[in-house]
């Protein structure tokens, strides 16, 4: 398979909304190679410190079940779909559509920061018995 980082260098360079989504079982392309690319192409464009500390939110169910993990700097959207492989739609077709819904139309992803609801608690996220 050949390297397209390249590519994707020009689309966020021209200011393009750029979507990727990765499936965490993913083995082709996992989440971690993905975070490596956006990290390079970020360092590239000077803009390495933001993207790094940009939150990177749970996005729920109504019963605050996880559907994923966004992460949004500028026109750039990066998505992780639990329980999914290298095919997110037929993994999570559900989850997929309104993660395409929600990134098409400049809808929110409904959910919380882990970092700020730590803060917030004052417990270090620790719960209480």
């Amino acid at each position: 398979m050949a390297d397209c980082t390249g590519q994707y260098a020009q689309i966020v360079e021209r200011g393009y909304r750029t979507l990727l989504y990765t499936g965490n079982f993913d083995a082709a392309c996992g989440y971690r190679s993905t975070e490596e690319i956006l990290d390079d192409l970020m360092t590239r464009e000077g803009e390495q410190a933001e993207w790094r500390n940009a939150p990177r939110l749970v996005w729920t169910q109504a019963q605050g079940n996880p559907k994923g993990f966004v992460r949004r700097h500028g026109n750039l959207t990066q998505v992780s779909v639990p329980d999914s492989g290298h095919q997110v739609p037929a993994y999570q077709p559900e989850i997929c559509r309104e993660l395409l819904y929600n990134w098409l139309f400049e809808r929110p992803f409904p959910g919380y920061d882990p970092q700020q609801a730590r803060k917030q608690s004052g417990d270090g996220g620790l719960r209480r018995g």
